[in-house]
């Protein structure tokens, strides 16, 4: 202050106005400086949004998500004063399809639910099917019946019945809506299990679901290890509710308890046998390895595959070539190549051929496998399915 001494404290205090009264100049100049920016920013952004008026809407255009084919919503801040909700811009596709130029052929996104065992080790069942339904740009998605720790094949094995957990499943997915284009079944661990999935394909039939049964449960005129009596009356309750069903002859034999017979059957037994199945409930039929006897002379006049198409009440019987080895799984591939095909909307007899082609040929490929217990390792070939 005026008329006092100097001292250090006093030089100190005059540092320090100084200084705070710097600091407070230049944060105004800052203040000033932002607010400037501010209206500057308003002014552009009023003159962008009224010019977009002119051209018809404030809309603004997005690319397709890469994958899904939606536009994403995005927030549109226009600079509002009044701090009026920021508008969103809606996907310009709403069905959710990849759009595609000239050209372009539209890929098949239909789902497809695998309910059958799953094994820890092994390419069998679910473990087989899926990377092949996959391969061919399918929606794959799985409820096991069973878990197993490897195939059936080798001298143990130990496995886990999810039937309450399916039971717990199905009214979650009934609440969130969830709807397949297909549903394809296999093994059946009981009947209250086999039950509990019929009326849940029912249910989904209704919707338009197409239901595919492979009745898993034996081959070479015997049923396989761990599948029981009450296994064979789960699959009836399967096959009830099927669209088209694929046993092989040892299977065909036990859902209609018709004698196996190990020297083979005529085409007239064939066309007996697939009645009493559609008998059951199953639309169409198909029947695999089957040892074909002549009419009249009795002798064994090759493999093969037989079918009956319910939607143009077609029979058919496709011979093909036995080669001498046993892998697990082929049936599962069958089954996999089959509605992969049948979901292309191919004819049926068409579809069957193409699946056995498939079959063949990764056996063949596989010939050399060292442990043929485990199937055949489908990552390898998938090149062939198609």
């Amino acid at each position: 202050r005026r008329g006092e001494a100097a001292t250090p404290q006093s030089a100190h205090r005059t540092a320090d106005a100084h200084l705070c009264r710097a600091k407070q100049k230049r944060r105004g100049e800052d203040v000033r400086s932002a607010g400037r920016g501010l209206q500057q920013a308003f002014a552009r952004t009023t003159l962008r949004t009224h010019a977009a008026k002119q051209d018809g809407g404030l809309r603004k255009r997005h690319a397709p998500h890469r994958r899904t084919g939606a536009r994403p919503y995005h927030r549109l801040n226009f600079g509002n004063p009044a701090g009026r909700a920021a508008q969103c811009v809606k996907p310009m596709n709403p069905t959710n399809t990849i759009p595609h130029t000239a050209g372009e052929t539209e890929r098949d996104s239909s789902s497809i639910l695998l309910i059958s065992d799953l094994a820890g080790y092994g390419k069998v069942a679910t473990a087989a099917m899926l990377p092949i339904l996959s391969y061919m740009e399918y929606q794959v998605f799985n409820l096991p019946t069973m878990l197993i720790s490897n195939t059936f094949r080798y001298p143990k094995s130990c496995s886990l019945d999810t039937t309450e957990y399916i039971r717990q499943v199905l009214p979650v997915w009934k609440e969130l809506g969830f709807h397949f284009d297909a549903i394809a079944t296999g093994y059946m661990v009981s009947v209250r299990q086999a039950r509990i999935v019929a009326d849940y394909c029912k249910e989904q039939a209704a919707l338009g679901t197409a239901i595919y049964v492979d009745p898993v449960m034996g081959d070479s005129g015997k049923l396989y290890n761990g599948v029981t009596d009450e296994a064979v009356r789960a699959m009836r309750e399967m096959i009830s509710v099927a669209d088209l069903i694929y046993p092989n002859y040892t299977e065909a034999c036990y859902l209609t308890d018709t004698p196996y017979r190990k020297d083979g059957v005529t085409e007239r037994e064939i066309h007996e046998l697939i009645d009493r199945l559609r008998k059951t409930g199953a639309r169409s039929v198909i029947i695999t390895s089957l040892k074909i006897k002549d009419e009249h002379s009795g002798q064994h006049a090759g493999s093969a595959v037989a079918g009956y198409n319910a939607d143009n009440d077609e029979f058919f019987l496709l011979p093909y070539t036995e080669i001498p080895t046993e892998l697990p799984g082929t049936g599962d591939i069958f089954s996999a190549v089959l509605i992969a095909h049948l979901l292309h909307r191919e004819p049926l007899r068409q579809c069957t051929q193409k699946a056995m082609d498939a079959v063949y040929q990764l056996i063949e490929l596989s010939r050399g496998l060292k442990d043929k217990n485990c199937g055949i390792p489908l990552e390898n070939y998938l090149h062939v399915v198609k």
